[in-house]
């Protein structure tokens, strides 16, 4: 029986080790132990995975409404070559230098995750070594007001008998602020019962994959669960304004809004009015915020 052969050994190292920020400098580390012969190219490469939903049709084609399934996508950003001489790449450390992009989309638990790449072909085994960094996003400039991010209500003329109207300290956020505002409630016809009002946080994954057919609708999670309760047992007076003060506080380590290349995150306050005694009798608002992690 012949002896098995070794993997090729390669070590990537971040200077330092993060997080990093738009136009950052990343410094990595490449070190082979061994020189590599039968080398066709190498190069240390930059960039993120993509997280997205796709619809797969599958055999039939255009007669089958689809199924929705997960993808990724490799989104390269930079790369650099590293010298092959004479199909040998040396045993030696060498460091290889990129600096972040402006728009560089922040990490994100799924849909956004920030590597370095080492990928070594050879005319034999090849060489893959990836190392996870984190990416922090600001918020943007200039910062959005109410106008840039309006409240999304009526959508349905089933639950519609209510105008929300909502006012918050401000729109951009970082995971663990508290969110503090009025929710005003205007009911537009006469009301017989009493309702309970609370809201939580919705994160939507929008995909949009350069090369798949997006589903029609994002993905939503809700974020805590269960929902928090601003107020029990309102009752609404047609044409009177109820103003209910609010304190929402975002939970720690969430992900950031995020626009990518195949992907995107977006965060709504879900408002909802539910009426007692009355099952579906639910109105709901939604208003747009910015998380960002810098």
């Amino acid at each position: 029986m012949g002896l098995l052969r070794r993997a090729p050994r390669a070590d990537l190292r971040l200077e330092p080790p993060g997080p990093y920020r738009a136009t950052d400098m990343v410094s990595v580390a490449v070190t082979l132990p061994e020189a590599l012969d039968a080398v066709v190219s190498a190069r240390v490469e930059l960039g993120y995975v993509n997280e997205f939903r796709y619809v797969w049709t599958g055999a039939a084609g255009g007669s089958n409404p689809g199924t929705a399934k997960d993808g990724e996508a490799w989104v390269q950003v930079l790369e650099e070559p590293l010298p092959v001489t004479a199909g040998v790449l040396a045993a030696e450390t060498r460091l290889v230098t990129f600096r972040l992009p402006s728009w560089s989309p922040g990490s994100s638990e799924r849909a956004v995750r920030w590597q370095v790449r080492l990928r070594v072909d050879r005319r034999g085994r090849d060489v893959a070594v990836d190392v996870p960094l984190e990416v922090l996003v600001a918020a943007p400039e200039p910062t959005p007001d109410r106008h840039d991010l309006p409240l999304v209500q009526g959508e349905r003329a089933s639950a519609n008998s209510i105008a929300f109207d909502v006012t918050t300290e401000r729109t951009c956020y970082r995971p663990g602020d508290q969110v503090r505002g009025v929710l005003g409630l205007t009911a537009r016809e006469p009301v017989t019962r009493t309702a309970l009002v609370a809201a939580w946080f919705q994160k939507l994954h929008l995909s949009h994959p350069l090369d798949k057919q997006p589903p029609a609708q994002p993905s939503e999670s809700f974020t805590p669960r269960p929902m928090i309760d601003i107020a029990k047992d309102v009752q609404l007076v047609a044409e009177q304004r109820v103003e209910l003060p609010f304190v929402l506080p975002l939970p720690a380590g969430i992900d950031p809004t995020t626009e990518a290349v195949h992907s995107s995150l977006t965060w709504n306050i879900e408002f909802k009015v539910e009426f007692s005694g009355l099952t579906g009798a639910i109105e709901r608002a939604q208003l747009p915020i910015v998380v960002h992690t810098d």
